[in-house]
């Protein structure tokens, strides 16, 4: 069995939604004493069933198998001990998992309503091998109803939610453009791959608000497992409220999606992402469209744009191919390039370029760790482009000034879930030596997090501080937040720092 990492993400479309479906059932359990839990309590992140879904996907991941466990040994083993059992709970996820696609390749669904009794009977308890209590067996049929309901998107693109201007906007150019306008020294942290739930990413929020004071803040992307309605309402919409409300402060929350959104079809994304700004008592100034957007200082001197390169990176999983924007947002995007004045910054989900991770695979043509659609759109305007600002990787990176052409490329990819050392998100893959990190290698520093009597060195997470007050050169400043697991294994006095020698100006 391969180890456990505390968080588990795969671009695998069925496995990511499998993720999902077993959050939700164990936070529509009720607890012992008939009390709700909390979604991003440790009852749910760091359930038994969470902990073998985890295992099943990381095994899927690493290409292993998640071998079978002999009934002789079971047999000696309470039903009741099995449920509370990661390794076991591992191998019936990856059967139940099976067996719901199979149910689903049979069609079984299209012509019975979903009901547990209805289900039974198409689930043999025999199917599992050995003796289990009423309580797994249960679970992951409840785990395979809501991978059905989540499963509706399977990974087709006709089902995905988008919305083009020329249809929704009626052909109107301003369509995506925020009416709200930034303040001419405002603050703004652009963070990347936040949605975790994860209780250190909510309490980096929180420091976040209480120590840099951001007049606004904007998200690069990524809400795990698969961007479901659920996990959008309760990782970001939720956490953003509550920390808002702790802080008795809100600024409005600007979001572009990413690849984990559409895996459930973007609804979760409209729905509730494109929501924190009405919930949270934003002016409907603020309120934003469309999953790109325009958003504007008051003196028009800056400008960011967000692109949706989310909408194509499905159904293939990543990393196969660089996803190229919609036609119609392409024209979008040069319409506010042609006729601004000022400066831009550009923000995108996914990688223009990348020293580590493979943009495009061989069968797919293309530069291996380029991205050419965005490169070839973009790059006529970049001597009016500032700054680019992305996420998907999930580490810091501050590449060197410059690079195909760009001025500044910027990877802010850990906000929400870190990595450990031993993944090597800072090692140098890319063979092209013009693309690297910014000599001396900035990034952020590590934790010494205790995880299942495993000790791992963890990257910390990162965001970026815009500050627009000189506005002919604004200041970039670079924030680190220390990593745990369990809360109650957080530090105590976690502080967010800045990281040395990476401040720089626009």
């Amino acid at each position: 069995m391969t180890p456990l990492k505390p968080f588990i993400r795969t671009s695998s479309i069925p496995h990511s939604l499998w993720q999902s479906a077993v959050q939700k059932t164990i936070y529509n359990l009720p607890e012992h004493d008939g009390k709700t839990l909390n979604y991003n309590g440790d009852k749910v992140k760091f359930h038994p069933m969470k902990l073998g879904a985890n295992l099943h996907i990381h095994a899927h991941n690493e290409k292993k198998d998640v071998k079978a466990f002999d009934s002789k040994i079971l047999d000696k083993i309470k039903p009741t001990d099995i449920d509370m059992d990661p390794k076991i709970q591992a191998f019936l996820s990856k059967l139940f998992f099976n067996h719901a696609n199979s149910l689903l390749k049979d069609k079984i669904f299209d012509a019975i309503e979903v009901r547990l009794d209805e289900l039974k009977k198409r689930t043999p308890l025999s199917i599992i091998g050995f003796p289990v209590s009423d309580y797994t067996y249960e679970f992951w049929l409840v785990a395979i109803i809501n991978y059905y309901i989540n499963h509706g998107f399977r990974g087709s693109t006709k089902h995905q939610q988008y919305k083009d201007w020329k249809i929704a906007g009626k052909g109107n150019e301003a369509y995506g453009v925020i009416d709200y306008k930034l303040s001419p020294d405002a603050k703004v942290v652009i963070l990347g791959d936040y949605g975790t739930g994860l209780p250190d990413a909510i309490a980096f929020l929180e420091h976040i608000m209480t120590t840099l004071q951001p007049d606004c803040i904007i998200h690069v992307g990524d809400v795990y497992y698969s961007g479901t309605e659920h996990e959008c309402k309760t990782e970001i919409l939720d956490v953003f409220l509550d920390v808002f409300n702790k802080v008795g402060k809100s600024v409005p929350l600007f979001s572009i999606p990413g690849n984990h959104e559409y895996m459930s079809g973007g609804q979760g994304f409209y729905k509730h992402v494109l929501d924190v700004n009405n919930q949270s008592g934003q002016p409907e100034s603020t309120y934003q469209e469309a999953s790109y957007f325009c958003l504007r200082t008051a003196d028009d001197k800056w400008q960011f744009l967000g692109m949706d390169t989310g909408f194509n990176s499905l159904p293939t999983p990543m990393p196969t191919i660089g996803p190229d924007l919609q036609e119609s947002e392409k024209e979008w995007h040069r319409n506010k390039l042609e006729h601004f004045d000022g400066k831009t910054i550009l923000l995108s989900h996914h990688q223009l370029f990348s020293v580590n991770a493979l943009i495009n695979a061989k069968k797919f043509g293309g530069s291996p760790y380029l991205n050419d659609h965005l490169h070839d759109l973009f790059c006529p305007f970049f001597e009016d482009i500032a700054a680019w600002f992305w996420g998907h990787e999930h580490s810091l990176g501050i590449f060197t000034d410059g690079v195909h052409g760009l001025s500044k490329g910027r990877l802010v990819g850990n906000s929400g879930f870190e990595e450990f050392l031993g993944e090597g998100p800072y090692e140098v893959n890319n063979p092209d030596k013009s693309v690297s990190y910014q000599s001396p290698i900035i990034k952020v520093d590590t934790t010494t997090v205790d995880w299942l009597f495993q000790s791992h060195e963890w990257y910390n997470h990162a965001c970026a501080l815009i500050d627009f007050s000189n506005s002919l050169a604004p200041e970039v400043t670079y924030y680190q937040f220390p990593v745990w697991v369990e809360k109650n294994k957080a530090p105590e006095s976690p502080k967010l720092t800045e990281i040395t020698n990476a401040k720089e100006y626009l």
